[in-house]
């Protein structure tokens, strides 16, 4: 499931990079919502909080097998790891037993 893979991926890039990323929040997860909704707050109040990990940010969904930006991965796919655990697994079981031929 590339949710999954996007977010281990955003979290390890940054970690290692900012002690303010790593002290944001407990949780990756906390930690990767908190980075993606900083970074839209700047765009909207026009700041530059956060604007350090940009390059980085951008370099991890440009990386992706299927291209996704970071602002719909916070809108759409980031709230999907809220799902119970039993859900996601089924939903990676799932996917990965499609045959689309």
């Amino acid at each position: 499931m590339q949710v999954l893979q996007c977010h281990e991926s955003l979290h390890c890039c940054i970690r290692c990079q900012a002690a303010e990323y790593a002290q944001a929040k407990p949780t990756a997860g906390e930690r990767v919502r908190w980075l993606l909704g900083k970074l839209k707050s700047d765009e909207v109040h026009k700041t530059k909080h956060v604007h350090k990990f940009v390059h980085n940010v951008e370099s991890v969904f440009a990386s992706l097998p299927r291209q996704i930006e970071w602002r719909s991965f916070l809108e759409h796919d980031l709230p999907l790891l809220n799902l119970p655990t039993e859900v996601l697994e089924i939903a990676v079981f799932s996917t990965s037993q499609v045959n689309p031929f």
